[in-house]
């Protein structure tokens, strides 16, 4: 391994300290117009009229789009991966006849300016009737919460268990999770939520559409994490060739996870450049961006674990609660399946019990962001660990194992499977 314990020089620094990198911002074709979309200000609301007539007339539109323009566009794949029995509605490019969390993309002007397009958006008109929301994962699962979905009944988009009971400490019997409770010396229960959080990269998302219409062929320049499946997600959307449907992927400022899934932007710019057969630009603003741009996190966790008397243990039962939002984007029932294989941690636990559910709600989608899965259960085992301590009086630091690598544990087994602890001193 030539390059352990030795300085790597990074090889992008230059173009960029030099202001010469290229974002998708900086993509100037000739001829290009500008998108804005309108967004709804409302979580949960039927749309009962759009009037786009006085923006049409504004100063440099080209084309507003509503929800019944796009309806010939197919809605947005499923996720990838989708466990069995997920219950994923439809998503459409622009909402029709409901908006279902504040954001979602209603209706879109296209003019020869940036600044036009924004003037002619403030323009449309839009009566929505307000409808009941919930925005809390747990309270989403009542009984009288507001449904999102017909598909989903009661807002739940997928529930799995799983659970690994395995031989206890090299002994001659399996230990299953429940006489691991029976016999412990110590319970404990963590109750706790992970908030959401943004991307928030140093830039919004971005994208430049061209349509070739001799060659019938598309190219895209997106600010994304994922070109290959952006172009396969826009191949089945738009129903193209996919030999005839090019991905660029430019300088990209930050993407943390927020960048990889397939949006309706994606698609929109696409079929607007189809349709009108001009460059079609989009740049997301700051506002847009925290709206629009999967959030992450967002966990709602129930642990419950069970400890012999030298703080060993011996069993973890957890329940995570998880929304993807009032829709399913690509990747975003992942968090919580990640969550749920990594439980137990670093930590040798011989029975191990996970149940997700997830949960719509009248927000946002959600998706992956950096490390996805393990933030959120390392602060789920370590709370664990520091109860289990205090319960018995324990230091719930100092490692005695680690100490003294050839000593029997007198406390608890803190060694991850297959490394060796190192001494100290």
């Amino acid at each position: 391994m030539p390059y352990l314990g030795q300085p790597v020089r990074r090889v992008e620094d230059a173009r960029h300290l030099r202001g010469a990198a290229a974002f998708v911002d900086d993509l100037s074709i000739p001829g290009t117009v500008h998108v804005a979309i309108l967004r709804s200000p409302h979580a949960h609301a039927w749309i009962r009229s759009v009037d786009g007539s006085a923006a049409r007339h504004a100063q440099g539109v080209i084309a507003v789009v509503t929800g019944d323009d796009t309806r010939a566009i197919r809605d947005l794949p499923p996720p990838h991966p989708l466990p069995p029995d997920a219950r994923v509605p439809y998503q459409p490019v622009l909402a029709r006849d409901r908006v279902r969390f504040v954001g979602e993309p209603v209706a879109t002007v296209v003019a020869d300016t940036p600044a036009r397009a924004r003037d002619a958006v403030d323009l449309i008109r839009v009566q929505y009737e307000p409808l009941p929301s919930v925005t809390d994962i747990e309270a989403a699962l009542l009984p009288d919460a507001p449904r999102l979905h017909d598909e989903s009944p009661d807002n739940v988009c997928y529930r799995m268990s799983q659970s690994k009971d395995e031989w206890y400490r090299g002994g001659s019997r399996a230990e299953s999770l429940e006489s691991a409770f029976r016999r412990a010396a110590t319970l404990v229960r963590v109750d706790f939520r992970v908030n959401r959080m943004a991307p928030v990269p140093l830039e919004p998302r971005g994208l430049v559409a061209s349509f070739d219409r001799s060659r019938s062929e598309l190219t895209l320049w997106a600010a994304t994490q994922m070109a290959f499946s952006l172009r396969t997600d826009l191949v089945h959307v738009l129903g193209l060739p996919e030999h005839r449907v090019r991905v660029i992927t430019p300088d990209v400022g930050g993407g943390f996870g927020g960048k990889i899934p397939l949006m309706r932007e994606e698609v929109l710019v696409a079929w607007l450049a189809i349709s009108l057969g001009v460059p079609v630009k989009w740049i997301s603003t700051r506002m847009e961006d925290l709206v629009s741009t999967n959030h992450g996190r967002g966990l709602v966790y129930h642990a419950e674990a069970a400890a012999d008397g030298e703080g060993h243990l011996l069993g973890l039962r957890v329940r995570i609660l998880h929304t993807p939002g009032a829709y399913v984007q690509n990747h975003g029932l992942l968090l919580p399946i990640r969550a749920a294989s990594y439980a137990a941690g670093p930590y040798r636990v011989p029975a191990v019990s996970t149940e997700i559910v997830s949960v719509f709600t009248n927000t946002s989608t959600t998706g992956p962001l950096r490390a996805t899965g393990r933030p959120e259960n390392a602060m789920m085992t370590e709370r664990v660990m520091d109860e289990i301590a205090a319960a018995l009086g324990l230091d719930a630091v100092e490692d005695p194992d680690l100490l003294h690598p050839d000593a029997e544990p007198v406390r608890r087994d803190l060694r991850p499977h297959g490394l060796v602890p190192l001494p100290v001193g």
